[in-house]
């Protein structure tokens, strides 16, 4: 748990610092951007989400609620996550003037967001379970739907 912890802490410094560089600059304003600003203020929930998560398993009998929220809602920022970055590649690849492009960036876009329908509903409908091994505990079940996803 200590190690996870100081990951965490490790990794809010950069993401703080590279938020302080990217947001002290000028940028142009296109999609692109965009999306990437919208990509670094979630990841500062989702560190905040993970450790929520790594503080509040060991307590998930007496506070099965909070647990609960706080899990799904890690879950569902994994997959907010990887929906901007994969809508980032989208973009960066497809974002020329031509039809063909547009069209491809139509059909893409459309089935990002089914499929992250789709998942989401499954993320907030299915029972969190809990596998402890001795040294660590972990949710194996909505984490393999993950794998699958990605």
């Amino acid at each position: 748990m200590i190690i996870g912890i100081v990951m965490l802490i490790i990794s809010f410094a950069y993401m703080l610092l590279t938020a302080i560089i990217y947001f002290s600059k000028s940028r142009i304003t296109n999609v692109e951007n965009r999306i990437y600003t919208e990509m670094i203020i979630t990841i500062f929930f989702g560190i905040f989400l993970e450790t929520s998560s790594i503080l509040t398993v060991p307590i998930r009998t007496e506070a099965p609620l909070i647990n609960e929220i706080v899990n799904r809602g890690y879950l569902l920022y994994i997959l907010v996550w990887a929906f901007l970055f994969t809508r980032y590649i989208i973009e960066i690849s497809f974002g020329g003037n031509s039809n063909t492009e547009k069209k491809t960036k139509q059909i893409m876009d459309t089935l990002l967001v089914s499929s992250h329908i789709v998942f989401a509903v499954g993320l907030l409908v299915l029972p969190l379970q809990y596998h402890y091994d001795g040294t660590c505990q972990r949710d194996p079940g909505n984490l393999y739907a993950l794998h699958v996803y990605a």
